[in-house]
């Protein structure tokens, strides 16, 4: 009998790190999957790798689930920028979706076949779908089509038990959260927080964890917004 394993994709830093970091500690084989740019990989279970490239990684999952049987995966991977739409052009539009919304599709397909009953996927999408400073419409197109895939592939998975939720960060205190803000934004994202603190990435961790877990093992199709109550409170344009 194999023995059960975890993916992350796009663990190399921010929200993934934390995740892949925290998972190691519950699960026995954690199976990191990222790019990692700049950074040396040590371990048999960091797996460099370009998520957009299907065919390399169908066949790196299929690799690992030669040895392994995928109990759940959780697509962490995705990168945004900030540009009006007069500055926007085609070719970034194309490259923002790709990087956060494709990306998630290539990942769950990938490992589909070899998921089991009673797997869970867990997405991550952004609470910029609900709003947001502007300057960020490629992001929040992808990212709200994100929540869009997670609730039909949560009906459509659903018979053979597999659980698919969505975790929607707001303000998370990350390297790309701070290139994509400026100072006065971050402040006044913090004073407009009813819980009066950004996220830090072990926040959204925690929670991506839990739905991962047997402990979420009755909820399916939901969007968990972590963000300290922003959400609640977002009427202000920074």
């Amino acid at each position: 009998m194999k023995k059960e394993c975890i993916i992350v994709a796009g663990g190399q830093t921010g929200i993934g790190q934390s995740l892949f970091a925290l998972l190691k500690k519950d699960y026995e084989h954690v199976f990191n999957l990222d790019l990692f740019n700049d950074y040396e990989v040590t371990s048999p279970y960091e797996i460099r790798i370009d998520l957009n490239d299907y065919n390399n990684l169908e066949t790196k999952v299929h690799e690992i689930a030669n040895q392994y049987e995928i109990k759940a995966i959780a697509v962490v991977a995705g990168v945004g920028y900030v540009t009006s739409i007069n500055e926007m052009d085609y070719k970034q539009f194309s490259e923002e979706v790709q990087n956060n919304l494709h990306i998630v599709f290539n990942m769950i397909k990938t490992c589909l076949p070899y998921l089991s009953n009673g797997a869970s996927i867990v997405t991550v999408s952004s609470t910029s779908v609900y709003g947001s400073s502007g300057n960020s419409v490629a992001y929040a197109a992808a990212k709200a089509g994100v929540i869009g895939l997670t609730k039909s592939l949560a009906m459509e998975l659903a018979p053979q038990k597999i659980r698919v939720n969505c975790v929607v960060p707001g303000a998370v205190d990350t390297t790309l959260f701070e290139r994509l803000t400026r100072p006065t934004e971050r402040k006044l994202m913090k004073e407009f927080t009813p819980l009066k603190k950004l996220a830090e990435p072990d926040d959204i961790a925690e929670s991506i964890n839990f739905l991962l877990s047997n402990k979420a093992k009755h909820i399916t199709g939901q969007t968990i917004v972590v963000d300290g109550g922003l959400s609640l409170a977002y009427k202000l344009n920074v």
